[in-house]
């Protein structure tokens, strides 16, 4: 009945019925409150004995009893939310067609911030401020990841690019978003390579996850381990007990992997799966050691090097795993056991809270950084690296790190 009343009086009727009809049932519950007992009494009896608006209600019309109910809640929930005065009119339409459910349910639901789009956002941005919805988030993170690209190093006819995958959410998320980006490149060719640690319960597990995820995007998977390459595994670096961090040895016999079979399988260019988590994180850590060096080397490039590219440099980690959720990508969420002994964790959560109190903060670091890498001393091109007496990869001295680890395994040196 009430919505052919409202199709009868047309818009601007309709929300002068809304307010009258919603003007005459607050007269009337304000009326049942304030006159005195024996007026009920008089007009319908002994029907009301407790004198409640409620319950004379009830027994005169239990479809008014709803009805009444229904004006009061969303009465309470408009005031309760603070809507505001050029929406009042709108919530008065729900009311007087009696679809509380259906109003609430909208209201309650965040659209999306972009401009005339009406989907319900899945995130909200706390450091721009923008509630995104799933469309609209997903283009947010491929243009960082573009825009990082072309501000790195741009993608060049014929490359032959490796991606590091460990079939984390990260490097899940980045070999897949390549490949929707570049599909259209025929000239491109995409290959992973992997790296197992040895670490036991961990890295069989996320390597399980790459090998589903290489199979469902086509792309050639190569594997490589520490105890092929270097004759032990990081479990037996833990168990040696030495003083640094087992991830500090992983970081560094990690990298000499990497680089030495891009460079024996041809590949032009190289994909890690850093996002701006990691990079912060990077720059506080020698910010907090005060090396200069390594904050200088960051930026810089040598042409001894693989060139590498992070196109996930500008895309926070919770943003990371959500793209990968809301993609469907096949990912692992295990955390590796030895994560937690690092000092990277420990500033990996100060970040954190510094970001949940202050948001914008991981972002204002890095933009202080890039500012700030401008007048570091930059790599010199002229001086040449030294060759390391073990391995012959290029080194800054004698020996380098990688052939360090090995030689401190074999003597058992703490």
């Amino acid at each position: 009945m009430s919505e052919q009343i409202h199709r009868m009086l047309g818009v601007t009727g309709s929300r002068v019925f809304s307010v009258f009809s919603s003007f005459l049932l607050f007269t009337t519950i304000l009326f049942c409150y304030l006159i005195p007992k024996e007026f009920f009494d008089c007009w319908f009896g002994n029907v009301c004995p407790e004198h409640k608006f409620f319950p004379l209600v009830m027994q005169v019309s239990p479809q008014a009893s709803c009805i009444v109910a229904e004006y009061l809640i969303a009465v309470i929930f408009i005031f309760y939310k603070k809507t505001k005065v050029n929406n009042s009119f709108k919530c008065f339409d729900y009311l007087s067609s009696h679809s509380l459910t259906r109003y609430k349910n909208e209201t309650m639901t965040i659209k999306c911030s972009k401009r005339k789009c009406m989907n319900p956002a899945i995130t909200h941005q706390k450091y721009s401020g923008l509630h995104l919805c799933e469309t609209h988030f997903i283009e947010d993170v491929e243009r960082k990841a573009k825009k990082e690209i072309r501000k790195q190093l741009m993608i060049e006819h014929g490359d032959k690019i490796a991606v590091a995958l460990s079939g984390g959410k990260d490097s899940s998320a980045i070999l897949y978003m390549l490949k929707k980006i570049f599909h259209p490149r025929s000239d491109l060719e995409f290959f992973a390579i992997a790296v197992d640690e040895g670490i036991k319960g961990f890295r069989s597990v996320t390597l399980k996850n790459a090998e589903n995820i290489t199979k469902e995007l086509e792309v050639e998977l190569r594997t490589f381990s520490f105890e092929k390459e270097f004759g032990f595994t990081l479990d037996e670096i833990a168990a040696k007990g030495f003083e640094q961090a087992p991830c500090t040895f992983c970081g560094v016999l990690r990298r000499k992997v990497l680089e030495r079979k891009a460079k024996e399988l041809g590949a032009t260019k190289v994909v890690t799966a850093h996002n701006l988590d990691d990079e912060v994180q990077t720059i506080l850590i020698n910010y907090i050691r005060g090396d200069i060096e390594r904050l200088s080397r960051l930026r810089g490039r040598r042409e001894e090097f693989v060139p590498r590219i992070k196109p996930l440099r500008g895309v926070p980690e919770k943003e990371v795993a959500l793209y990968a959720l809301v993609a469907g990508i096949p990912i692992s969420t295990i955390q590796c056991p030895y994560a937690t002994r690092s000092f990277r964790f420990t500033v990996k959560k100060m970040l954190n809270e510094f970001e949940m109190k202050h948001p914008g903060t991981k972002y204002s670091l890095l933009r202080g950084y890039e500012r700030l890498s401008e007048f570091l001393p930059t790599a010199q091109p002229g001086r040449k690296l030294l060759r390391c007496m073990r391995c012959g990869a290029p080194s800054a001295s004698r020996i380098c790190k990688a052939c360090e680890i090995v030689e401190r395994m074999r003597s058992g040196k703490s």
